[in-house]
């Protein structure tokens, strides 16, 4: 049993690395992804948290490899979030079970940061505690979940992941990239 539903999960994996999403889902994750950087942009306008909290780049490095290493860690935590908590699309659960899964999948994504940021040590963990972050966090959360599902493809919500932390650090960094 136990091995049957591992293979299920890397196989929904590899079909989401596989994918190619079609020009319709494309678009339909585009306007998800708009409402997103909207609704993200009207919250963090409405708030002083985030000029309080700006964090440090740790290190020094040219801006092609931080987002190369945004990269990697948006392809690890969208493989772990999307790839294997969600089911594929090609399961057809319908609008009820996707809904499951994907409000599990999204608090398990928010409650995710504070716990690394604690486990980790980062002298900016404060932010991934604070209750906005966690809110933008929950809703990207949301964004990559619903794009996974109705793409198929793990691209898109990695891509949205990216290009969302790379903005994120580009206007709340303490240090220019």
């Amino acid at each position: 049993m136990m091995l049957e539903l591992i293979k299920i999960r890397i196989t929904d994996v590899l079909s989401g690395l596989k994918t190619v999403p079609k020009p319709l889902d494309l678009l339909f994750s585009a306007i998800i992804f708009a409402v997103f950087s909207f609704v993200t942009f009207i919250v963090v306008m409405n708030t002083t948290t985030f000029e309080k909290h700006s964090f440090p780049l740790i290190i020094n490095i040219s801006s092609v490899n931080i987002l190369l290493l945004l990269a990697v860690n948006c392809v690890y935590e969208e493989t772990l979030f999307r790839g294997l908590l969600l089911p594929h699309k090609k399961h057809n659960y319908g609008l009820k079970k996707y809904s499951f899964f994907i409000a599990v999948n999204v608090i398990i994504f928010i409650l995710w940061h504070p716990f690394i940021a604690y486990i980790t040590g980062q002298s900016y963990q404060h932010i991934f505690f604070d209750k906005i972050f966690l809110l933008i966090a929950g809703l990207l959360g949301l964004t990559c979940a619903l794009t996974y599902i109705i793409s198929g493809s793990l691209w898109v919500p990695i891509l949205i992941h990216t290009t969302t932390v790379f903005i994120w650090l580009l206007k709340f960094s303490s240090r220019s990239i």
